[in-house]
């Protein structure tokens, strides 16, 4: 992540390359702006357009312009490593004036800054925790009890959990604990992870975005129907696995 920062500081402007549909897409882009709220998020301009016409945008039209296509910002993630290459040296002779103008107005890119940490502000959140993981970081003060619910032998686990002051990572230790050592779970947690075990591979709602038994039993169905004999009898008993596992989930 750090790489890509520096890199993004080196060049004025630099070539960004992305993929879309089998097809390659590159733009001339400039650095201008840095969420406020996370390091690891920041904005680049597509040199092809006027800054001029964007640059005393409000925040609100900011968040509209990162949400629109085409892309004249575009919001870019340290961390999914991004194609960058040096500019060309045959770049249109107004580029390296429209990146110098962005890389100049700090105000402009603290106001794109603003609107890259609230374009989502109004998203529901999702009720799903795994999804959830993706709102915000932990805070720096999970840090050090969630390196040592990790490093803890399994009987101490659970007590260091109670230190832990975010409900996402603090779900995720009870089910690894529900998962590695059910035996070490109080009982009102074990009870809960128990039917939240059940509901989720008994579910009946085919648009969760997880494989219940249900819907992987339709799917070995499918697959029978137009198999050979070999597969046939691996399919089958794939089939009394997930009757097996369907059995055990009803009994909790």
């Amino acid at each position: 992540k750090d790489a890509v920062m520096d890199y993004v500081d080196a060049y004025p402007f630099f070539t960004l390359s992305d993929n879309y549909f089998g097809r390659s897409y590159s733009w001339l882009v400039c650095f201008c702006g840095q969420n406020p709220e996370d390091d690891g998020e920041f904005a680049v301009f597509d040199l092809a357009h006027d800054p001029d016409e964007y640059r005393t945008l409000s925040v609100d039209a900011l968040v509209r312009k990162l949400n629109a296509s085409p892309k004249v910002i575009r919001p870019l993630r340290a961390n999914r490593q991004p194609i960058m290459t040096p500019p060309p040296e045959s770049a249109p002779d107004n580029v390296a004036a429209r990146a110098l103008s962005v890389r100049d107005d700090e105000d402009f890119q603290r106001r794109v800054g603003l609107a890259l940490a609230a374009r989502y502000a109004d998203r529901e959140p999702s009720p799903y925790v795994e999804k959830q993981l993706y709102d915000r970081f932990p805070s720096r003060e999970d840090e050090e009890p969630t390196a040592e619910f990790h490093e803890a032998d399994w009987p101490n686990r659970p007590g260091v959990l109670h230190r832990i002051e975010d409900p996402r990572v603090r779900e995720f230790g009870w089910r690894l604990i529900h998962q590695e050592r059910p035996g070490l779970l109080p009982e009102d947690k074990a009870e809960e992870l128990a039917a939240w075990r059940a509901a989720r591979l008994l579910g009946r709602d085919d648009s969760v975005p997880w494989m219940t038994v249900g819907k992987a039993l339709r799917e070995v169905d499918d697959c029978l129907r137009i198999s050979d004999d070999a597969n046939a009898a691996f399919l089958r008993g794939v089939k009394e696995f997930l009757r097996a596992l369907e059995k055990r989930a009803r009994r909790g």
